[in-house]
């Protein structure tokens, strides 16, 4: 009798750790896809490089001709998608933005990609992109009533 008592709290506590092990993987997937913002690698690498943070940008459909990454398909279908607290997670999503560095009166932009992946940590690759000429003197609009 106390053989099988045993057991059963074995099975159990096996269960229990391995749910608690994938509920903390999933979390932590969760927030490195949609709540981390990765700012102190993207200062750390514009330190690197010898400039200061000055817009961190969201990739548009424009952006993509002159991208050192390979521009996304619309549609993509995967083996694994998983769904876990009514959420659907595929195994692994990169994410894209454009960083505007500032050294001096220059300004560089930068590329960057995030690949998030289940059991593993988020990765980050930077490409250096092409000096932006910003005009010197600030554009005047003229703003209209439509009344």
């Amino acid at each position: 009798m106390m053989m099988q008592e045993i057991m059963v709290v074995l099975i159990v506590g096996v269960g229990v750790a391995l749910i608690g092990t994938l509920f903390f993987y999933h979390a932590r997937l969760i927030y490195d896809r949609y709540l981390r913002s990765y700012d102190e690698e993207v200062l750390s690498y514009l330190r690197e490089k010898g400039f200061e943070h000055h817009t961190t940008l969201s990739m548009y459909s424009e952006d993509w001709p002159r991208s050192p990454f390979k521009k996304p398909p619309a549609v993509q279908f995967s083996w694994v998608i998983i769904r876990i607290n009514g959420m659907y997670v595929d195994w692994t999503r990169k994410d894209y933005k454009r960083i505007v560095g500032k050294r001096g009166s220059q300004f560089r932009e930068f590329w960057m990609q995030v690949t998030t992946t289940y059991f593993e940590r988020p990765q980050i690759v930077f490409h250096k992109g092409r000096v932006i000429r910003l005009p010197e003197e600030p554009v005047e609009y003229e703003y209209r009533n439509l009344d």
